[in-house]
Parts: C-alpha cells; sequence; structure tokens
C-alpha cells in the first residue's frame, strides 16, 4: 500500500479502569406489566431453558449468572448453522433486517441525531453478512432521519445484498464505490467491512481505507463505531499481533453474542440482536443479560482479557492457518506460470504475434462493474475541476480506484485505470498541483500489466507516462521506463508499434476471400478462395499463372509481417486450411525464391 498514506501509532488495547460501567439489565428496569416470573435476577433464557431441560443443574445455574459468556469463532459458526436451518427457522435475509436495525438503535443511543445536526454517517459495508447489516442499518437511520452516505466498495451479487442496495438507492442514499474526497461534514463512520468474518491477509484495497480511518490528514479525526469487531481484528485473539492496520473503534457493537476476540476491546461496548431461542442460549451457555423493556440491544461491562495460554493457542492457530494459505498461493502461482509458458510456446519456425489466448484470466464481473461506475466518477471529478478538487481525486484515486486495480487479475482493468491516473496527474499538472505521488502508483500499475501479462496496451501507456516524468524532469524515471518497453518487446517478440494483431479468425464452408499472391518481382496475381480450402490451391495457382509448375521446390510462400496477422511466417504444409496460414481476407501471400 501507498506509503504517504501513512498510519498513526497503533494505540493499546488494555482494558480502561476509568471506563463507566455498562448498565447490565436490572430488574427494575422492567416493565411494570411484565410477569413477575420475568423479574428474578436468574437470565429468562436460563430458566426457561431449565424447564424444557431436567438436567441443568443447580452449577449450570450458578455459571449462567457470572456474566456473559465470549463465543469463539468455531462456536459462533456453529450457531450461525443453527440458526439458519431448517430447525432454526431464520432466514438470512430476515436475520440481517433485525441486526441491522438493532445496530441503527444502538447508533441512536450512542450518537443521538441532535448530535450529529448537519453531519454524515458514512457507512462502510464489507460484501459478507457485516456489510448486509450495515446496509439494512443505513436504511433505519434514513427513516430516522439521519444523513446517511454508504461505501461499499466490493458488492455482493447476490441476494439480500442487491435488494438492500436497490431500497437505499430509492430513498436516495449515496451508495458509492469510493470513500468520500473529503472529512468535512462526516460526523461518525460505522464500520461494517468484516466484524468476526475477517481472515488474513488484509486486501490491499481494505488496507488502505483502514490506514485512512487511522489518518489524521484523512478520516482519523472522526468517530467510528465498529459491528462486531473492529475490523481486521481476530475473532478469537483479538487486535492484530502483526503490523497489519486494524480500525481503531471509541464504541463496539457485537452482533447476537460478543466474540472472544471482544474481550481486548477498552471502549463502550453494546450487545445488539435479541433472536436467540431459549435452547440455543442454553446449549451454548451464553448468559445473556436480558434486555430492558423493548429494546434490541443492551450495554455490555467489561470482560476480562485473555489468558496467556489462549493467546498461544490461537497464535499457533494463526500461524497454521497462514503456512496452508501461503502453500497454496505458491501452487496456484506454478500453474499459472506453467500454462503461459505452454501458451507461450513456440510453435514449429511460426512466430506468434500479441498476448496469447488463455494465458488472461476472465474478468471478476463485479470488479469489471465498479469499474465501470470508478472511471466514470474520476472522469467526472477530473472534468469539473470544482474547488478543492485536486485533493478529492487524490483521495478518490487511492481509495476507490487503486484498490480495484490490485484487486484484479485481469491486465486490461490495471491498464485502464494507469490510462485513468495518468489523466489525472496531467490535469493536476496543467493547474500546478503536485501529482507525482499518483504519477508514481499509476507507473507501476501499467509496468505489471505490460510486464506481467504483455498487455499491449499498457506497453503504450508506460510511453506516455515516460513523457510526462520527462515534463517533470525527472530523466532517470523516463529513460528507465522506455528502456524497459525495448527490453520487453525485445525478449518476447512483441511489435514495437504495440498494436495488438487480429486474433485467429472463425470461419464457414460459406465464407469466400480475396487473396492477393504476390511474387518476387512484385507481379500480384488476384485469387478468391474459401478459407476451409487447403492453401496448395493458392500456391499451384501463382505457379499456373506464371508457368513455374516444374520449378515448385524453387520458391517459399509466406504470411508477411505486415499488415499484421495473429500467424506469420512461411508456409511450408500445403495441407494446411487458408484459415489457419495467418492469411486473412484481403490479405497478401508472399512468394520469395528459396536460398541457396
Amino acid at each position: 500500500a501507498p506509503q504517504l498514506l501513512g498510519s498513526s501509532a497503533p494505540k493499546p488495547h488494555a482494558l480502561s479502569a476509568s471506563r463507566p460501567r455498562a448498565r447490565l439489565s436490572a430488574p427494575q428496569l422492567l416493565s411494570p406489566l411484565a410477569p413477575k416470573t420475568l423479574r428474578s435476577s436468574t437470565p429468562m433464557a436460563l430458566r426457561m431453558a431449565a424447564t424444557m431441560d431436567p438436567g441443568a443443574t443447580g452449577e449450570q445455574v450458578a455459571e449462567a449468572e457470572e456474566g456473559v459468556r465470549y463465543l469463539d469463532s468455531e462456536e459462533f459458526k456453529s450457531l450461525q448453522e443453527e440458526l439458519t436451518d431448517e430447525e432454526g427457522g431464520w432466514p438470512l435475509a430476515s436475520l440481517f433486517e433485525l441486526s441491522g436495525k438493532n445496530l441503527a438503535e444502538v447508533i441512536v443511543d450512542a450518537y443521538p441525531p441532535e448530535d450529529l445536526a448537519g453531519k454524515r454517517v458514512v457507512l462502510i459495508c464489507g460484501k459478507e453478512n457485516t456489510g448486509g447489516c450495515g446496509l439494512v442499518a443505513a436504511k433505519h437511520l434514513k427513516y430516522w432521519g439521519y444523513n446517511v452516505q454508504v461505501v461499499y466498495p466490493n458488492r455482493n451479487p447476490n441476494e439480500p445484498f442487491r435488494g438492500l442496495v436497490t431500497q437505499l438507492k430509492n430513498l436516495d442514499v449515496e451508495v458509492n464505490i469510493g470513500m468520500p474526497g473529503t472529512a468535512n461534514g462526516m460526523g461518525l463512520i460505522v464500520d461494517a467491512i468484516f466484524g468476526s468474518e475477517y481472515q488474513p491477509p488484509l486486501e490491499v484495497s481494505w488496507e488502505i481505507i483502514l490506514k485512512q480511518l487511522n489518518n489524521p490528514e484523512y478520516f482519523g479525526g472522526v468517530p467510528v463505531l465498529s459491528v462486531d469487531l473492529p475490523s481486521a481484528w481476530n475473532a478469537d485473539l483479538g487486535p492484530p499481533v502483526d503490523e497489519t492496520p486494524s480500525v481503531e473503534a471509541e464504541v463496539l457493537v457485537s452482533l447476537a453474542t460478543p466474540k472472544k476476540g471482544a474481550r481486548a476491546f477498552q471502549g463502550k461496548h453494546y450487545l445488539a440482536g435479541r433472536f436467540i431461542p431459549p435452547r440455543m442460549q442454553f446449549k451454548y451457555k451464553l448468559k445473556l443479560p436480558e434486555f430492558e423493556g423493548s429494546k434490541g440491544f443492551t450495554l455490555l461491562d467489561a470482560a476480562p482479557p485473555l489468558s496467556e495460554e489462549e493467546i498461544e493457542e490461537v497464535k499457533a492457530a494463526q500461524k497454521k492457518a497462514e503456512a496452508e494459505r501461503l502453500a497454496k498461493l505458491e501452487a496456484e502461482e506454478a500453474a499459472r506460470k506453467e500454462a503461459e509458458a505452454a501458451a507461450n510456446a513456440p510453435v514449429g519456425s511460426t512466430k506468434m504475434g500479441g498476448p496469447m489466448p488463455g494465458v488472461w484470466p476472465e474478468p471478476e464481473p463485479e470488479i469489471d462493474e465498479a469499474l465501470k461506475e470508478a472511471l466514470q466518477q474520476g472522469a467526472r471529478i477530473v472534468g469539473e475541476k470544482r474547488q478543492g478538487w485536486n485533493m478529492e481525486i487524490k483521495n478518490f484515486i487511492f481509495a476507490s480506484v487503486l484498490p480495484l486495480g490490485y484487486e484484479s487479475s485481469y491486465p486490461p482493468h490495471k491498464t485502464k485505470i494507469s490510462k485513468l491516473i495518468f489523466l489525472a496527474a496531467k490535469a493536476l499538472d496543467e493547474k500546478g498541483f503536485d501529482c507525482l505521488d499518483i504519477l508514481g502508483e499509476g507507473r507501476y500499475m501499467c509496468e505489471s500489466a505490460f510486464d506481467e501479462y504483455n498487455d499491449l496496451g499498457a506497453g503504450k501507456v508506460m510511453r506516455a507516462y515516460a513523457k510526462m516524468y520527462k515534463q517533470q524532469d525527472d530523466d532517470l524515471i523516463s529513460t528507465a521506463l522506455l528502456e524497459d518497453v525495448d527490453r520487453i518487446i525485445e525478449e518476447r517478440g512483441l511489435p514495437e508499434d504495440l498494436e495488438a494483431p487480429p486474433p485467429q479468425p472463425f470461419y464457414t464452408m460459406a465464407d469466400k476471400w480475396e487473396i492477393a499472391i504476390e511474387g518476387p518481382d512484385g507481379e500480384i496475381t488476384e485469387a478468391a478462395a474459401r478459407p476451409k480450402q487447403k492453401v496448395r490451391i493458392l500456391m499451384n495457382a501463382w505457379l499456373a499463372a506464371n508457368e513455374l509448375e516444374e520449378q515448385r521446390e524453387k520458391y517459399e510462400f509466406y504470411v508477411p509481417e505486415v499488415p499484421k496477422s495473429w500467424k506469420t511466417g512461411p508456409v511450408a504444409d500445403g495441407e494446411l486450411e487458408i484459415g489457419e496460414t495467418g492469411l486473412l481476407d484481403g490479405y497478401t501471400l508472399m512468394v520469395r525464391e528459396k536460398e541457396a
């Protein structure tokens, strides 16, 4: 990730002794209309479960009253599966709606509308369940009068996510792929990115956003409320033990149950989501506090931190998972290189031109769609040049455009992004603003697409960047870029003008091509043939027209390099179909005398 973004020093996560004690639900807080049996100090779920399970012991009752239990990741995964299976009866969309509404209620409690009057609430949503709850919360906050904006970079194409985005747009809520250009007017950031679903490593796109959230030059001064866990925290261990950036939140909202990693959180901690049935509460020994009246949330007391033994166990599990992940990546990279080598292998003496089919991966539909939207938005910002546009375009590129390029494995995506960055840098330079920071990022993007994947368009963009650096009086980088382009062209036999040759054509028996045959003296013989016919028909036609049938062995037929074709060079096998030689409709088959 770009070094220039910086990051404020990580804050300690020790529990704060000065934090106000959480308001656990007490009997006097219950509605006066509630039955007397619900006003005792024993959690209702335990009493109900005990009646269903006669084996419940007094020891279990005592254990249930010690405090809320923080589940580890495996336990919570199992609980989720039970909630949504046939016996649990909860559709995913229903869980989203209830959890998201309870989350919105917490936001109202922690940040009342009057405190955020005239300010925006920006909800950053991931593509999994935590992000879905964030989308629902945004909808309810809009209903309740908040000024809401949603940042949703990596969109989930499935339901209920698609429907939620449609609902938000129908409410005139902005749903953007990138962070706002400035923190001005921003009153609260809701971190609904990963929650307890985070799996390392942190994607570059999210790494940039998380660094911006902590950096005072970007959004570091805006309060953050995190959903389930601060993003990039481990569900079992808590804050990262390495240099991975993570969200520094002042409020945490655990959904359904608190997770073991949340024991390291030092701020105000809510529990939201009032839907776990008593039998599951008893099975998992959740010890959930009772909720006040009809509320779907409550404040939690501080929990004891993880023991050294628990920390070591989680670290060992993390280390094992990381080793397995790296081994998988190495195997995938080896397979990719093998496929690329096979696709680029020479075929006889024939010279193949341009990017080889089958080497590039298919473009990811989600990134493809997000990139189209980002390019349109970026072009609009560059074109408008309104007040503050210089910082807006830089923030937009770092937060929204570059992450798409890092995530995509489709080279033309990287090339398109490098073109947009070049245009933005050129516009900044023309107005006297510094552009070297984004210029460097765009240069790296097109270098990657050209050097790693032979994207000829990226090579052209590299030449444009070389000219731009020349204008910036940086002859060193300008010269290095041009030398890199020339080296790659020479090493891989790419066309010097970086124009891609046409692909191998698709043809049928019904097609008819006009082919010219040019002899050594420049005399041209016109012929009409079907691409499915053998190329010897063209050879024999030229030999007959020039009365050279008896001297067939003296001449060589070949497809020239100009005009470009998907295949060039000698045509030695007369039994090839015309369409297999590299000839195309309107092309010329050349004839020359063989060297002695």
